[in-house]
């Protein structure tokens, strides 16, 4: 315990010299594409199964179970936006070590360029790729410790820039009470190249804490996490035409929590979610609808698993996931 203490606060303190703001810069590395993720609001950390890709966000997740097994996920964003990512993961037998590595595509499409007075001038692309590797070690039976290393690359037609990121994490499962907690300190790392500004480019550096519970003979389980820890004191910055709500204090701590439930029938699997920034800063004042809001359905047999995800941004998009787990050298 005291050893696992002592590599946090090293963690948290690397951290805090590192770059905080959580930017726009390298979407790839800071968004997670798993579809049961996506469907439980877009932030899951914490879970005793790390199936159905939950280890490429929390790399402490990573376990033994998932050993010669293939992830897939596919997601649809906005308009010509779409995600993509494949990793594959295998255990070191007689040991405490597991290791994946894999791709993940963040791509804009096809965009059209016009020059100060609005006369189009063809086409051009942008894209944004993460080539990561991961590794975890379980300490004993409740703790596992892991690390992602990635090296991650954005285009925007000519303009690029080039990252060197890393993900630390520790996971805590209680069997007897049935509970995981889970801290991470994801994209913590700097610049290392491109022809671009590096003053236009930011780390999307993130403290999180993720917890989750399933109640005793219940068949769901309770999800939530905290991400921009570091941040909780920074004052939110408001939207012109939108109210301040009533409940500031409260409204400036629910920005940084997401809550979810898993309900878990058997081979088949409901998710729901809630990302309460996401609707604070993207619902329609007079119709907030269900920006915000997220669910997602699983199939698991012995060879695969399928899932597919939807969350609501705002009234005019919302993202679909799918994805899929698969083992192609078992002989099952």
């Amino acid at each position: 315990m005291r050893q696992v203490i002592g590599i946090l606060v090293l963690f948290f303190s690397w951290s805090s010299q590192a770059q905080t703001n959580l930017g726009n810069s390298f979407p790839s590395s800071s968004l997670s594409f798993s579809p049961m993720s996506i469907a439980v609001g877009g932030n899951l950390i914490s879970h005793p199964n790390p199936t159905s890709g939950l280890y490429v966000d929390n790399p402490a997740l990573l376990d033994s179970t998932q050993s010669g097994k293939v992830q897939l996920a596919y997601n649809r964003y906005v308009s010509k936006t779409n995600a993509t990512q494949c990793f594959y993961s295998t255990h070191v037998p007689k040991s405490k070590w597991n290791f994946a590595y894999g791709l993940k595509y963040f791509g804009y499409g096809d965009l059209d360029r016009y020059d100060v007075n609005g006369n189009a001038q063809g086409q051009f692309n942008a894209s944004d790729a993460t080539i990561k590797g991961i590794a975890s070690y379980a300490l004993d039976s409740n703790w596992t410790l892991g690390i992602g290393v990635s090296e991650v690359f954005s285009q925007l037609d000519r303009t690029t820039m080039a990252a060197q990121t890393f993900d630390f994490g520790a996971h805590y499962w209680k069997r007897s009470g049935n509970w995981t907690l889970d801290f991470m300190l994801k994209n913590v790392g700097w610049l290392w190249g491109g022809s671009g500004a590096k003053s236009n480019y930011q780390l999307p550096s993130d403290w999180i804490i993720g917890f989750s519970k399933k109640p005793k003979n219940a068949p769901f389980r309770f999800l939530a996490s905290v991400n921009q820890f570091q941040k909780m004191n920074q004052p939110v910055v408001r939207i012109e035409g939108v109210a301040i709500p009533k409940w500031e204090l409260g409204d400036r701590i629910m920005r940084h929590a997401t809550v979810g439930s898993e309900l878990n029938l058997g081979g088949l699997k409901f998710y729901a979610g809630y990302n309460y920034q996401r609707r604070a800063d993207l619902k329609l004042v007079n119709s907030p609808g269900m920006a915000g809001i997220s669910m997602g359905v699983g199939i698991k047999t012995k060879r695969w698993e399928l899932i597919y995800s939807w969350s609501k941004y705002h009234a005019a998009s919302s993202v679909n996931g799918f994805g899929i787990v698969f083992q192609p050298f078992s002989n099952l």
